[in-house]
């Protein structure tokens, strides 16, 4: 092997190895957010705050555009749920 293959396979594995890293932090980021997010909206349910119903009126929008897919992600996004549990709300939306 010649120096350059090396640095090469280094470089790689390098890369490889930050890539998986940087992968796994945003998967914790976004799980933390989410779980954020659910405390944030059942405090705002005590307090008698509805911003939910607005939020989720441009997940409704998206679902009745055709967009389903961006919908389902969104409404995750909002409330924190899993894809089941969107999908499932999304498609109610729909009925």
């Amino acid at each position: 092997m010649t120096m350059l293959t090396i640095l090469v396979a280094i470089t790689l594995l390098t890369s490889v190895l930050i890539m998986n890293t940087l992968s796994g932090l945003v998967t914790t980021n976004q799980r933390h957010h989410a779980r954020v997010d659910r405390k944030l909206n059942q405090i705002m349910e005590h307090l008698g705050i509805d911003t939910a119903a607005s939020e989720l009126s441009e997940v409704t929008e998206l679902a009745l555009r055709g967009k389903k897919i961006q919908a389902i992600k969104r409404h995750r996004e909002l409330t924190g749920s899993s894809l089941k549990e969107a999908k499932d709300a999304v498609e109610r939306m729909l009925d």
